[in-house]
């Protein structure tokens, strides 16, 4: 006659392999890049210089795309070689404008954002701008000022390679956290156990010491020693402990 007893989740070694393997998961995708690091240089004027002087600048032998425009250290406009060309190339726009001021016609609300913000957040801002200015440079502040700027094909690019890098990452964790695993095993369901000798009856039908059949189902050894009650009732002449 025998009964069972329930094991659940016996897990005896391995949990700490396991553990790290999961917070090294964790820590490597959580590692993501910043916006600041992909920062470049940025060309600046004032709200006061003429346009025939920002026209020069990005018109020059090295062309520039975007010019930011400054209020001490702080950004408080963008202009985009594209839009000005849009703007002087209207009727009577090169004799309106050339003379003015950049203040007249630099975009106003542009896109700024902390050099701390991560790659996906500023993407998803940046594509949530109207469609006139979807293509526009993205302007980077530290503590409000300028740091520099980001081009949507910068940012696109710092994207797939953040992500391809995430990729491998967690590739090389999956491949770590399944070493890990391989390092338990595991007693859970119902098990056989004699009631007398205390034997466990394995899956095919044959009883084993119980802790013969847990060394093979886990990591855990075994030392042999003799309990106290045990010790009296072998040992009486012994005296090994006191009453």
């Amino acid at each position: 006659m025998h009964f069972r007893r329930f094991f659940s989740g016996f897990h005896i070694y391995g949990q700490k392999a396991v553990h790290e393997a999961v917070k090294t998961m964790f820590e490597e995708n959580n590692n993501q890049i910043t916006i600041g690091s992909i920062a470049t240089f940025s060309h600046t004027t004032t709200p006061e210089t003429p346009i025939s002087r920002l026209f020069e600048i990005l018109k020059s032998d090295d062309p520039v795309s975007a010019v930011v425009v400054l209020n001490g250290p702080e950004p408080v406009g963008l202009v985009m070689s594209m839009h000005l060309d849009r703007v002087l190339s209207q009727r009577y726009g090169f004799s309106v404008y050339y003379n003015r001021s950049v203040g007249k016609i630099m975009d106003r609300s542009p896109m700024i954002i902390d050099h701390t913000e991560n790659l996906s957040q500023a993407a998803d801002v940046a594509m949530k701008r109207e469609t006139k200015k979807i293509y526009d440079h993205i302007i980077v502040t530290r503590d409000k000022a300028l740091l520099g700027t980001v081009s949507i094909r910068r940012l696109l690019i710092a994207l797939n390679d953040e992500q391809r890098q995430n990729t491998l990452e967690l590739e090389a964790a999956n491949r770590q956290l399944k070493e890990a695993l391989g390092q338990i095993k595991t007693l859970q369901g119902l098990l056989p156990i004699c009631s007398v000798c205390k034997k466990i009856r394995d899956d095919k039908g044959y009883w084993n010491q119980i802790e013969h059949y847990i060394s093979e189902h886990s990591e855990a050894q075994f030392s042999h020693g003799i309990c106290p009650p045990c010790a009296k009732k072998l040992y009486p002449e012994l005296k090994l402990y006191s009453a």
